[in-house]
């Protein structure tokens, strides 16, 4: 012991501070160490779990890109197929429009024949009354000039037979 006072050491002062030394450390270690390193561990569970947390996020992101490229093609075809009916209904309505318009156009001109033909008919029989009526004045005029008498029933005879003749 004496060899520790000769470099100026006390033994008693060194046991006193080692007793502080440890109750420190103790102090310390209770604390100071553990609250520490429960909110290290407290925070690289955070950590861990943020990082967990964004991986589920970039998978989801992921699966949803794959989500939503499926839905864009789905709508790309299923816009094609509407484009495609809406052609084929048109096409199918613009022939039916074009049937009916041939139809009414058919009609019209059968209609135009038939009011023709009529016209023509009435025409013919004013000309047939006319062309009577002429033969009538002229036979008349014939007759008187020779001194017969004059018969309308066997000029309207010669007439009908000259009509039936021509058809």
């Amino acid at each position: 012991m004496e060899i520790l006072h000769s470099i100026g050491i006390e033994p008693k002062l060194l046991v006193a501070q080692a007793i502080n030394f440890g109750l420190l450390l103790f102090v310390l270690y209770k604390f100071l160490y553990n609250p520490i390193l429960k909110l290290l561990n407290e925070r690289t569970k955070k950590i861990e779990k943020s990082l967990k947390d964004a991986e589920e996020v970039e998978k989801k992101l992921e699966e949803t890109e794959i989500e939503k490229g499926k839905v864009i093609t789905s709508a790309k075809t299923e816009a094609s197929a509407m484009v495609k009916e809406a052609k084929i209904a048109g096409e199918e309505v613009k022939v039916g429009i074009i049937k009916e318009a041939e139809a009414k156009s058919k009609e019209l001109l059968k209609n135009a024949k038939e009011d023709i033909e009529k016209e023509k008919e009435l025409v013919l029989k004013e000309v047939k009354n006319e062309v009577a009526e002429l033969v009538s004045r002229a036979m008349r005029t014939i007759v008187d000039k020779d001194g017969e008498k004059y018969d309308e029933k066997l000029i309207k005879e010669a007439i009908s037979e000259v009509a039936k003749a021509r058809g």
